[in-house]
C-alpha cells in the first residue's frame, strides 16, 4: 500500500510538472505581440518585416518537435527538459539585449526549438500517465496554458509601465525556466510507452493517412490561433484606434476566455465525445469571428467577439488529441508530427497575415482566420465520415 501511494504521489507530481510547462509555454508565446512595436524600435526594423520573428520561432519550434519525437521514445524525458529549459532561459535572456535583426531572430529560433521540445514531450507523456481517461488532464493543461496566455501581457504591460522596458518580464520568464530545469531533475522520468512490434507495424501501415490529415487540422488551428494572438493587439490600436494598455488587456481577455473554456471543458470531456465537442468548438469559433467581419467598426463587438473565440477555440486543441488517441496509439513519434505541423502553422499563417495586414487592411488578418477554421472544419467533418472506412483503421477494428 505504501508503495502504490508513491507511486500515485510521483505520478501526480510529474502531471504538475507537465501542467507548469504548459504555463510556462503560454507565458512565452504570448509575449511577442504585446512587444512586437517595442521590438521593432529596438532593432530599428519595420513592423511588417520585425514579424519574421513569429516564422523564425515557429520553425525553431519544428525543430525541436521533430527532435523531441525522436528522443522521448528512446530516452528518459526529464533529464532532457532540464537541459532544454536552461537553453531556454538563456535565449529569453538574451533577447532584450538584441539590437541586430539577425541576433533577434538566432535568439528566438533557439528559444522555439527548447519551447517545441518540452511541449511535444509534456502533451505525450500526460497521456502515458493516464492512459486510462487523458481528456480530463488534456484540458488542465490547455487551462493552464491559456492562464499563461491571460498572464503574459499583464505582466508585459507592468513591467514596461513600472520600469520603461519590457526585458524584466523576459528575464522573469527567463528564471521559471530555470526554476523548472531544477524541477526536472529532481523528479523521476516515466516509464516509455512500448508497443508489440507487430502492433506498431499493424498500426504504421493502415493509419498514416488518419495522421497527416489530423496534422493539417493542427496546422490550420495553431496557425489560427497565433495569427488572432499575435496580431490582435496591433489590429486594435491601428483599426480601432484603442490604446496600448487596452490592447493589452484584450490580448489577456482572449486568453483568459480560452483558460475559462477549458476549465469547462474538464467536466464536459468527461460526458461528451471529443468528435461533438470539436464540431461545436469549430462552429462557435467561425460564429465569434464572423461577427468581427460583419462590424468593423464597432468596439465592444471585437471585445465580445474575441472573448466568444477564446471560450469555443479553447477546447479544440485538447479535443483533437483526445479523438486521435482513440483512433490510435500516442507516441512521441506521432504527437511529434502533430507539433511538427503547428509549428508550420505557427510560422506560415502569421507570416502571411502580415503581409495582408500591411498590403490591404488590419481587419484582412480575421478572413486569415476565418479561412483556418473553414478549412479545419471541412477537413475534421471528411475524418469522421470516413474513419469506419478502410482508408482508416481504428482500434475497435483490430
Amino acid at each position: 500500500m505504501k508503495i502504490k501511494n508513491i507511486a500515485h504521489f510521483t505520478s501526480l507530481l510529474r502531471s504538475f510538472g507537465y501542467f507548469a510547462i504548459l504555463g510556462l509555454f503560454g507565458l512565452i508565446t504570448s509575449s511577442l505581440g504585446p512587444v512586437l512595436p517595442d521590438l521593432s524600435i529596438q532593432v530599428s526594423t519595420p513592423l511588417n518585416v520585425v514579424s519574421i520573428v513569429f516564422t523564425a520561432r515557429a520553425f525553431g519550434f519544428l525543430f525541436g518537435s521533430l527532435l523531441g519525437g525522436k528522443l522521448l521514445d528512446r530516452y528518459k524525458s526529464h533529464p532532457l527538459f532540464a537541459v532544454s529549459f536552461l537553453l531556454m532561459s538563456l535565449a529569453t535572456i538574451y533577447l532584450p539585449f538584441s539590437t541586430i535583426m539577425w541576433q533577434l531572430t538566432l535568439g528566438v529560433f533557439f528559444q522555439g526549438i527548447c519551447l517545441g521540445f518540452v511541449v511535444v514531450g509534456a502533451s505525450t507523456l500526460i497521456v502515458w500517465e493516464h492512459a486510462e481517461n487523458p481528456g480530463p488532464w488534456l484540458n488542465t493543461q490547455g487551462f493552464i496554458n491559456g492562464m499563461g496566455g491571460f498572464f503574459s501581457p499583464l505582466i508585459i504591460s507592468f513591467v514596461i509601465a513600472r520600469y520603461g522596458s519590457y526585458s524584466f518580464s523576459y528575464w522573469f520568464f527567463a528564471a521559471l525556466a530555470c526554476v523548472l530545469a531544477a524541477f526536472f531533475l529532481y523528479v523521476r522520468s516515466p516509464k516509455i510507452r512500448t508497443l508489440e512490434e507487430k502492433e506498431t507495424r499493424e498500426e504504421d501501415t493502415h493509419t498514416n493517412g488518419l495522421v497527416y490529415l489530423v496534422a493539417v487540422i493542427f496546422l490550420l488551428y495553431v496557425g489560427a490561433e497565433v495569427s488572432f494572438n499575435g496580431w490582435v493587439f496591433t489590429i486594435a490600436t491601428t483599426a480601432y484606434s484603442i490604446s496600448a494598455a487596452n490592447a493589452c488587456l484584450l490580448n489577456s481577455i482572449f486568453w483568459g476566455s480560452m483558460a475559462v473554456g477549458r476549465v469547462i471543458g474538464i467536466p464536459i470531456s468527461k460526458k461528451i465525445p471529443a468528435e461533438k465537442i470539436l464540431f461545436i468548438s469549430y462552429t462557435g469559433s467561425v460564429v465569434s469571428l464572423l461577427v468581427t467581419i460583419l462590424f468593423p467598426g464597432s468596439t465592444s463587438v471585437l471585445w465580445g467577439g474575441t472573448i466568444g473565440m477564446g471560450l469555443f477555440m479553447a477546447t479544440i486543441f485538447s479535443s483533437l488529441l483526445m479523438y486521435t488517441e482513440k483512433q490510435m496509439h500516442l507516441s512521441g513519434k506521432k504527437t511529434s508530427i502533430f507539433f511538427s505541423a503547428t509549428s508550420v502553422g505557427g510560422m506560415l499563417l502569421p507570416w502571411v497575415s502580415g503581409q495582408i495586414f500591411t498590403l490591404f487592411s488590419p481587419h484582412a488578418v480575421k478572413g486569415v482566420v476565418l479561412v483556418c477554421f473553414l478549412c479545419g472544419l471541412a477537413l475534421f467533418l471528411y475524418i469522421t465520415k470516413n474513419i469506419d472506412s478502410k482508408k482508416f483503421l481504428t482500434k475497435t477494428n483490430k
